[in-house]
């Protein structure tokens, strides 16, 4: 008799091991919408979630200029009142539109196109992230700009003769970024998701290398709680079911709503001091943090782009297609998220996030997880 429990309890452990990992792949595909709030502070210890809400606090804080000490970049040099002033587009304009834009073109009278231009409208008008320039293209400006902002740095000796010769704009091959969104087909109501196309911009190869330099710090840090495929977290998800899956487990699957758009430029800011400093590391390849954040806060006040017919700036919080917001996003998560990997320690649950898509298993009692 015994013997036949134990296999039944075997065969009933197997069956709700498949079941959890079949619920897991759908859920890779999409994942449903909560609050990282459900997760109640009674199930965290009290200093961390002080520490949380002292960092939230700083990132949510108005913008203001990063000053370095004693060594402060003429700023008379790099932003030219002169700059924004009428152009000479006979020199400077915004290239054809590729053959896949002109398609795009094409569909404009079709009743897809009108309606994602209206959830588009409403979008930036919701976030109040983006100031209407008209039309004029601010190109030539941003390239004079650009150049001067890293010839000072170079001048001063904050960055190397090779590094500016690396970084500076040549304007015969850039052009503004081109704003998009794409609709998130498997979340309720479509909504949008903002991407920046800015291959050719000029502030690109400024974004690349300072990723470089960047990203590495955050691949070490948050190694232990952040995934890059579902393969990955399907063999977690194993790993740990072989050890903790019982009948009574919850699956919790949270995502981050507007992430892109919902941080603030001095919670990057913030967030990216924090990463540097919990690497140890005083300057990354000859360049001190000080010119790190000076150059990340250059990306991203100088971000200009092209939507329908029109020229834009983004007054605030960031979108997807840089290099280096991508990185400095999941800084901030990373922060964010550190009262949850260490609660999911502490109660031997497991917990995982995939840039807005946050993961957990647990055997905590579901009355404390809501």
């Amino acid at each position: 008799m015994r013997e036949l429990s134990s296999k039944t309890a075997t065969i009933a452990t197997q069956r709700a091991h498949d079941l959890i990992l079949d619920y897991i792949k759908e859920a890779i595909q999409g994942l449903a919408k909560m609050s990282i709030n459900r997760i109640r502070r009674a199930s965290i210890e009290e200093d961390e979630w002080d520490a949380l809400k002292t960092f939230e606090n700083v990132a949510s804080k108005q913008q203001k200029k990063y000053e370095i000490p004693s060594t402060q970049i003429d700023t008379n040099v790099v932003f030219d009142d002169d700059d924004e002033g009428p152009l000479n587009n006979a020199v400077f304009t915004q290239k054809p539109l590729s053959q896949q834009q002109e398609t795009i073109n094409n569909q404009k009278g079709s009743e897809l196109f009108k309606k994602s231009l209206m959830k588009t409208q409403i979008y930036m008008t919701k976030t109040k992230a983006y100031q209407d320039l008209g039309t004029t293209n601010l190109l030539e400006s941003l390239v004079k700009r650009t150049n001067n902002f890293l010839y000072g740095l170079c001048y001063k000796k904050h960055i190397t003769q090779k590094q500016y010769e690396k970084l500076k704009v040549n304007k015969e091959e850039v052009e503004l970024a081109h704003l998009c969104f794409l609709p998130k087909v498997h979340k309720p109501n479509t909504p949008l998701r903002p991407i920046m196309a800015g291959l050719k911009s000029p502030t690109i190869g400024i974004s690349k290398w300072l990723d470089g330099l960047l990203r590495p710090l955050f691949d070490r840090l948050a190694s232990e709680t952040t995934i890059l495929n579902g393969v990955q977290l399907i063999k977690q998800v194993e790993r740990w079911s072989a050890t903790y899956l019982t009948a009574a487990t919850s699956f919790i699957t949270m995502d981050v709503t507007d992430l892109y758009t919902m941080i603030s430029q001095e919670g990057r800011v913030t967030a990216l001091k924090r990463l540097i400093e919990a690497s140890g590391l005083k300057q990354i390849d000859g360049v001190k943090k000080a010119i790190i954040l000076v150059l990340t806060r250059f990306i991203m006040t100088n971000n200009y782009f092209y939507l329908d017919g029109s020229y834009y700036k983004k007054i605030r919080e960031g979108a997807m297609g840089s290099p280096l917001i991508i990185t400095i996003t999941n800084a901030y998560m990373y922060f964010v998220e550190r009262p949850i990997s260490k609660w999911a320690n502490r109660t031997c649950s497991l917990y995982y996030r995939y840039i807005d898509d946050l993961f957990i298993m647990s055997n905590v009692h579901a009355d404390i997880l809501k």
